[in-house]
């Protein structure tokens, strides 16, 4: 009998926090697909993309990149019109006093407006400090989507 009671409280120690961090999980989700819906609600989005509290699209008949990222209990979002950008970048930031080597620290995708040197627009797709030590991808998704991007910027 004891053993059942046991085997109940552990099942609860485990189901409760997993059943509420999914819970947790699925407002965040759906908070950021309203946004997102709001952003694009006009637009022909022809490639999206969804991944750990970012949202990104694509209208390339509008020439508008979308974007819906959340941080913690804050959605940011963005719309920037690819007409007025001449090309973008994905860009790296490693530790110099890291001990291990060819770590990433930081992967952001870059937007420059025509005639101007600095990035009009940063959207950082890792922060290791933010997201944690370990990349799920989101290198090759930025990667991707700078392909998408300036082949849509290129198309006049």
């Amino acid at each position: 009998m004891i053993t059942y009671i046991m085997g109940i409280a552990l099942v609860m120690v485990v189901a409760v926090p997993v059943a509420m961090l999914n819970y947790s999980n699925t407002r965040r989700n759906l908070k950021m697909k309203q946004i997102f819906e709001e952003l694009s609600k006009y637009a022909h989005v022809d490639y999206s993309e969804q991944w750990n509290g970012h949202i990104i699209a694509i209208d390339e008949v509008g020439k508008k990149f979308y974007a819906v990222f959340q941080q913690e209990k804050l959605c940011f979002s963005c719309v920037i019109d690819l007409q007025k950008i001449e090309r973008c970048l994905v860009f790296t930031t490693n530790d110099e006093d890291s001990t291990v080597s060819g770590s990433i620290d930081k992967v952001d995708l870059l937007f420059f407006e025509k005639n101007v040197f600095q990035p009009s627009y940063v959207l950082t797709f890792y922060d290791r400090n933010v997201d944690g030590y370990v990349l799920n991808g989101e290198l090759q998704i930025a990667e991707r989507w700078k392909n998408i991007c300036s082949k849509a910027i290129t198309c006049e």
